[in-house]
């Protein structure tokens, strides 16, 4: 599995918070009710700390 790369806040680009937004609202994680910040950076492919940013 490969590893998301880390990125600082200010490299946050509105089509990744978007993209988090869609997901959420339009999608559920498989086997789950909800989404948790390390199932949505897998399914993203972004580093847990930058979803918690979001």
């Amino acid at each position: 599995m490969r590893r998301a790369v880390a990125r600082c806040a200010a490299e946050i680009t509105d089509a990744d918070v978007e993209r988090v937004i869609v997901k959420t609202l339009e999608e559920t994680p498989k086997n789950a009710t909800h989404w948790s910040t390390r199932s949505m950076a897998v399914a993203t492919g972004m580093s847990q700390s930058v979803i918690s940013r979001i």
